[in-house]
């Protein structure tokens, strides 16, 4: 007596191996095109930066312009913020104005303070342009080049330049 083979019945399922050959067989065509075809200087670097310590967005101060009218003190700072939330280049524009010190004099404790936190910010040196009024008078001047630069022995912001006298129309 002759024995007949078993026979299997069809899978119930679709074969996924012509399909899976299929993807790969994009993948090895799309890739080297794809590499083709974008710019490596897209692919090298993202210029971006975690929280420094405290949690404080890092950030770097660009510039620095102190405007010294009468008794008053105006502080422009542009801060470039590098920290995640930040788009591209995004410059932040900060403006402080510091009144009359209580014995009508400058507040170069106040300017100090100001100076302080912009370098918490950005320890990196900074060059400071200081638009002095022509009614201060030549100590006045030296009191200001002094607070920008030194604060209680330490160095602050060692490159001051002194310019004319401030343009009160000029947008910063």
């Amino acid at each position: 007596m002759r024995r007949l083979p078993l026979q299997r019945e069809p899978a119930s399922g679709v074969d996924a191996r012509p399909m899976l050959l299929a993807v790969v067989a994009l993948m090895l065509l799309l890739l080297p095109l794809l590499l083709l075809t974008t710019s490596p200087q897209r692919l090298t670097s993202i210029e971006l930066s975690l929280a420094g310590e405290g949690g404080e967005a890092t950030s770097v101060v660009e510039q620095v312009e102190i405007t010294a009218v009468g008794g008053e003190i105006t502080v422009r700072a542009s801060v470039r913020r590098t920290d995640l939330g930040a788009e591209r280049g995004e410059v932040e524009r900060r403006e402080l104005h510091l009144g009359p010190a209580p014995d009508g004099q400058l507040d170069l404790a106040g300017l100090q303070r100001i100076l302080l936190g912009l370098r918490a910010v950005d320890d990196s040196p900074a060059r400071v342009q200081l638009w002095p009024d022509d009614a201060l008078s030549t100590q006045q001047v030296v009191d200001l080049l002094d607070a920008i630069r030194i604060h209680r022995g330490e160095p602050l912001f060692q490159e001051v330049v002194l310019e004319g006298p401030p343009d009160h129309g000029r947008s910063p």
